[in-house]
Parts: structure tokens; sequence; C-alpha cells
């Protein structure tokens, strides 16, 4: 009866344990490294998925263009349908290139205190801590500058895809009224 009681004691010195552990992995450098590199990696994983996605989707011969045909919208209505339109096509996209920018931001303001610290180290000659703060800067810049170029990828390939497909929405119907109208 005495090893029953003392399991949930155990259980829950082992649960502190890891919380502790935990809050000191977040609180570190390291944890932020660490955390960083997680996060790109499974950006880097749902960007796949993504694109896995959008080629099978461009592969039917009908991806759900809908024509509007002989139908004058007001401003208001119309913008209303293209916005409806554009986020239909990209709508996770935009979450991941929000996801992106918070991202960017939180590197942004690690990397500007990191430098902070590691102007202090040196005016102050601690070199061991110049040197683990400027191992730091490299990996976070490099973590930093992939979020970047990731970020400016998505972009580009979704204007791309959104121009190529309200272009072909636009050309469509007009060369259609175009045909028709030379029929006598």
């Amino acid at each position: 009866m005495n090893t029953l009681s003392k399991q949930p004691a155990l259980g829950k010195q082992q649960a502190a344990r890891i919380t502790r552990q935990f809050r000191q992995l977040v609180g570190s450098r390291r944890g932020v490294a660490v955390g960083v590199v997680l996060l790109a990696g499974g950006g880097y994983v749902y960007l796949q998925q993504l694109q896995a996605q959008q080629k099978a989707r461009l592969r039917k011969p009908d991806d759900g263009v809908q024509r509007v045909r002989n139908k004058k919208r007001s401003s208001p209505a119309a913008l209303q349908s293209l916005v409806k339109y554009l986020l239909s096509l990209a709508g996770k996209r935009i979450l991941v290139l929000f996801a992106l920018s918070i991202a960017r931001t939180a590197l942004s303001n690690r990397l500007a205190r990191l430098q902070g610290h590691l102007f202090r180290a040196a005016f102050l000659r601690h070199v061991p801590l110049f040197i683990r703060n400027l191992s730091e800067n490299v990996l976070l810049c490099l973590a930093a500058a992939a979020v970047e170029s990731t970020a400016k990828t998505m972009l580009a390939h979704m204007e791309l895809r959104w121009r190529h497909r309200l272009t072909s929405r636009m050309h469509s119907p007009y060369f259609e009224n175009m045909v028709r109208a030379r029929r006598p």
C-alpha cells in the first residue's frame, strides 16, 4: 500500500522536474535557437505539403475558376468577389506568411537584444561571453535570413499565381465576347 501512495508523489516530482527543465530550456539562448530551428523545420514541411496540394489541384482539368459572364457589378461588389476569390486561392498561404512575419519580428527583436549584449561583452572584454554571444548571433542571423528568404519566395509565388489566375479570369470572358460580337 505504501508503494501506491509513493507513485503519485514520484509522478509529481517528475512533472515538476520536467517543467523546471522546460523553463530553463525556454529561458536559455539554446532554447531560443532550438525553437527557431523547430519552427523553421515545421514551416518547411508545411510548405512542402502545400506545394504538393497545389500540384494536385493543377492536375485537375477544372480548378474551380468561376467565369463571370455578362454581369455588371458595382465596385464594392466586384472588389468583394475579387477578395473572396483571392482568399480562396491562398488563404492558408496568407496565414503562413503571417506566421513567418511574426517569427521574423521575434528574431529581429532577439538579435537586437543579443547585439547589445555582444557590444557590452566586447566593451568589458569578457571573451568567453563575447564568443558565446557571437556564435548565437551568427546562428540567429542564419535563421533570420532563412525566414526572410522563405517569406519573400512565398510572397513572390503568391503574386505570380494571383496574377496568372486574374489574367486568365479576365481574358477568357473578353475573348468570348469578342468572338460573339464578330458572329452575325
